[in-house]
């Protein structure tokens, strides 16, 4: 490959980023997504990986009526606030993961207040994403992205 074949696959490259960057971080975002959700929602797990709680007295009963767990709090009750949080492109052909709404938006907020106070401290971390949950996104934003790259240098 000669230097400017080089340079006019890098300039694809570039117009692609600048093109449809969004579908790149689809992807590497869903799978945040999918992740939390399974953290808080399944698992009761918050962001510091540890258990977001345990249900108090007159919680267990109501929920095992619905045929949900009551050993420890994981969130699910409704659904709502569940199928509210999602990733998906923004106005600005970006990608964000959050709530589609400010009802929901809202009862997260509370959630990590509540659950916090009942531990002993102000808020508590739920819908911040871990660390290994960043990494993981992060590799498989760049298998994406090599993808494209390998994608476009094979067309020439």
């Amino acid at each position: 490959m000669t230097p400017q074949e080089f340079v006019l696959r890098l300039e694809a490259v570039s117009r692609l980023f600048k093109r449809d960057k969004s579908n790149v971080l689809l992807e590497p975002m869903d799978y945040l997504e999918e992740t939390m959700k399974e953290r808080i929602f399944k698992k009761g797990i918050n962001s510091g990986g540890r258990k977001i709680g345990k249900y108090g007295q007159s919680w267990p009963p109501v929920r095992k009526a619905k045929g949900l767990q009551t050993k420890y709090v994981d969130l699910k009750f409704s659904g709502d606030l569940m199928d509210s949080f999602f990733a998906d492109r923004d106005e600005k052909d970006s990608v964000a993961l959050g709530f589609s709404d400010d009802f929901n938006y809202e009862k997260a907020l509370y959630q990590e207040e509540l659950q916090g106070k009942k531990q002993g401290f102000g808020s508590m971390n739920i819908f911040t994403p871990r660390n290994v949950e960043i990494r993981q996104m992060q590799k498989i934003a760049i298998k994406e992205i090599e993808d494209e790259i390998e994608k476009i240098i094979n067309v020439f």
